[in-house]
Parts: structure tokens; C-alpha cells; sequence
């Protein structure tokens, strides 16, 4: 009798990281089995406590507590042997063409990683590729600049600079809720930055492998749908936005050292204080609300700048 011959490897694996409801990960799941069924899955289960489905579509790998969403995708990194890795939020689906079409772009050698343009459950566009969040970007951003003077490339903003969102591009650092990327390229600068929780990991993480002088590219011709937070829905607003400037602190600290920590700080505690006030305006809605969430980021960002300028604290 012959022997049999070993299962061919695939060549692409998706980390789904799980959060929130279950039926947000099997809709995931779903589209990778109906649209990329070469796909090989692992979904990583970053909820404590809350067990899968049986019928959930794909093997799970408990992440034994909550370390944010690099270290979920790290952990499914270890645990999958294929050359080019998918990452993505439970909350995403991918359509026809989705990674055929992300493979295709990573065609060029200088290339470690790619993104799709993201449409949301209404089949509108959603903003797909970004700059990088500079210190001068995110002053920018939280003072309107965008906005006020969107023609002025030096007034761009880190999220509402105006790119164009339909032509294929290099870019800085893309919308991390899904995009394909070489093992390689992601092993070569070590992964995930795990220090971050839930926000400004993706941008950390392709500032260093540009560095490494490889490209990040966006390609409009693949196309995802993005739930956007979803997973988030059962979370304190004040908790997403800690987590979102403590994102921006990380960057800005890692890449512009102290100094570009301490700006960007200012601009972020800047830009609260001004939609705080804003928040006074008759006629705004939602006053009371949008009060209370701009006194709460200007209650820790008080505790932020008194611990960078404590006594003993360089730079």
C-alpha cells in the first residue's frame, strides 16, 4: 500500500481576534469559509469567561485574560505555521476577492503588508489608510485643521488627513481591523508591541517594519466590510478613550521620545478642553454627555502631565 501524501500547508492563516458577541466571530468566520475556503483559521479568544459555540466555524485558542489586541494576534502568530498571516477584528467580513486581491499586491518583493478598502455594514465607504500619529498630526487633529484647511497638506491629521481612498498606494500605516502581511516581515521586527492594549499598535507596528525598508501598501481592489465597534459596545466610553490616547502616549514616546510624549500630550489634553467647551454651545447635541466625557479624558490626562513632570523624570 502507498503511503499517504502529507497535507499540503496553506500558504495564508487568519487570526480572528474574538471579543464580544459570538455571533460577530461566526459572521467572520463565515466569510473566510465562503470567500478565501484555502484560508486556513484560528480564532483567539481574548474575553475571559466567555466560552465559544460549538458551532463557532473554526478552532479557538483561549488567550487566558485580556492582554489587548497584539498580543492576541501574536499568540495565533506562534500557533500558525503559514508563510502570509491575515489579522482581524472579529467585526470585519471579507467579500469576494477580498484576499485573492491582497495576495496579489504583496506580489512585489518590497512589500511586507497590505490593506483593503473598508466599506461598513451599509455598504458606505469608510476610511481606509492613515498617516502615522506625529505629535504635529495629532495637534492637527484635536484643533480641526483638517477640516478647516483640508487642501493644506501641513495641516494634515493623523485619521482625517485627505488621502485618496480609490487608487492603490503606499502608505504609512493602514486601518489595522484587517490586512494581510508577510510572516517574515512581521517576524523581522518582532511582532506586535505588546505594551499597547487596543489602539495605535497597528501604526507602531508598521513605522518599524518601515524602518526596516520594507512598504506597507493599500489596495483598493480588495474590499472588507468593517462593523466598527462592535466589540467595543460593551465598554465604558471613558475606557475607549484611555486606551486610545494611552495608544497615541506609546507612539509618540517610542518614535519622538520624550519631548514628542509630552506635545502630544498637550494636544490631546488641548483638544478635550476645547470640545468641552464646545459642549456649552446651545444647540449642541448631546451637551451633557459630550461634557462629561471631555471632563473624564481631562481628569486623567491631569494625572498623565503631573507624573511627566514629577521630580527624577528626564527628557
Amino acid at each position: 500500500m502507498s503511503k499517504a501524501a502529507p497535507a499540503r500547508r496553506r500558504e495564508i492563516g487568519a487570526v480572528i481576534v474574538h471579543f464580544g458577541p459570538w455571533a460577530t466571530t461566526k459572521r467572520a468566520v463565515a466569510s473566510f469559509r465562503r470567500h478565501s475556503p484555502d484560508t486556513e483559521i484560528l480564532i483567539v479568544n481574548n474575553e475571559p469567561g466567555s466560552e465559544a459555540p460549538p458551532d463557532v466555524g473554526a478552532p479557538v485558542l483561549d488567550a487566558a485574560g485580556n492582554f489587548g489586541y497584539g498580543a492576541a494576534c501574536n499568540l495565533g502568530a506562534r500557533v500558525l505555521e503559514n508563510e502570509l498571516l491575515v489579522f482581524a477584528n472579529n467585526d470585519t467580513e471579507i467579500l469576494e476577492g477580498t484576499v485573492e486581491r491582497l495576495r496579489a499586491a504583496l506580489a512585489d518583493r518590497r512589500a511586507a503588508a497590505v490593506g483593503p478598502r473598508f466599506i461598513d455594514g451599509r455598504r458606505q465607504p469608510r476610511r481606509s489608510v492613515c498617516l502615522a500619529p506625529t505629535p504635529w498630526r495629532i495637534l492637527c487633529e484635536n484643533f480641526f485643521l483638517p477640516r478647516l484647511f483640508p487642501f493644506l497638506p501641513v495641516f494634515r491629521g493623523h485619521h482625517t488627513a485627505y488621502l485618496r481612498q480609490n487608487q492603490p498606494r503606499i502608505a504609512e500605516t493602514l486601518l489595522g481591523a484587517l490586512f494581510l502581511i508577510h510572516r517574515d516581515a512581521f517576524e523581522d521586527v518582532g511582532g506586535f508591541d505588546e505594551s499597547y492594549f487596543f489602539y495605535a499598535e497597528e501604526s507602531d507596528l508598521f513605522t518599524r517594519i518601515r524602518r526596516r525598508g520594507w512598504q506597507i501598501l493599500f489596495e483598493p481592489g480588495a474590499c472588507a466590510i468593517h462593523h466598527e465597534s462592535v466589540a467595543s459596545a460593551s465598554l465604558a466610553q471613558e475606557t475607549r478613550d484611555r486606551w486610545l490616547h494611552e495608544g497615541f502616549r506609546r507612539y509618540t514616546r517610542s518614535f519622538h521620545g520624550p519631548a514628542g510624549e509630552r506635545r502630544a500630550l498637550r494636544a490631546l489634553r488641548g483638544g478635550a478642553r476645547l470640545r468641552w467647551l464646545i459642549s456649552f454651545v446651545p444647540g449642541i447635541p448631546d451637551r451633557q454627555a459630550r461634557r462629561a466625557r471631555y471632563a473624564d479624558i481631562l481628569r486623567f490626562h491631569r494625572g498623565w502631565l503631573a507624573g511627566l513632570s514629577a521630580p527624577g523624570r528626564k527628557g
